[in-house]
């Protein structure tokens, strides 16, 4: 339990280095591994919630910054994509970036992306819009 405590308190202030948001959340780290999610962020406690195991996947600090953008974009303006390479860039900017190339990190979302249909979680294909975007951004997504 510490070391979880411990893991939260270490990407708060890995995220409040980046970018110091105008409400208040709460970061919690547990230990678990969804088979549908790497964290979460609920709107109405402002509350971030990151999945421990998850690290074979994806550096905690990459899914925190995510599931950050989702705060911000829901207490501040802008939209989440616009919050999230806005907290990229400014990682790179302070040499603070993850190891992860953008395009591991966008292989590695593509990878464990789900949704919701006839009352169960699935394993999502990547839609025409979504590899447009991939695309025109560089990446060839296999």
């Amino acid at each position: 339990m510490q070391n979880q405590v411990q893991k939260a308190e270490y990407l708060k202030d890995y995220l409040l280095k980046i970018y110091r948001c105008k409400v208040p959340f709460q970061l919690l780290v547990i230990d678990k591994k969804p088979t549908r999610k790497m964290g979460c962020y609920v709107n109405k406690s402002c509350k971030i919630r990151i999945y421990s195991r998850w690290t074979s996947a994806m550096p905690l600090e990459e899914i925190a910054i995510h599931e950050y953008a989702h705060h911000i974009h829901n207490t501040e303006q802008g939209g989440i994509w616009q919050w999230y390479y806005l907290l990229r860039n400014r990682l790179a900017d302070a040499n603070l970036l993850s190891k992860f190339s953008p395009m591991e990190i966008v292989k590695q979302l593509c990878r464990v992306r789900t949704v919701y249909v006839s009352g169960k979680w699935q394993k999502a294909e990547i839609t025409k819009k979504e590899e447009a975007v991939f695309k025109a951004l560089g990446f060839s997504i296999t």
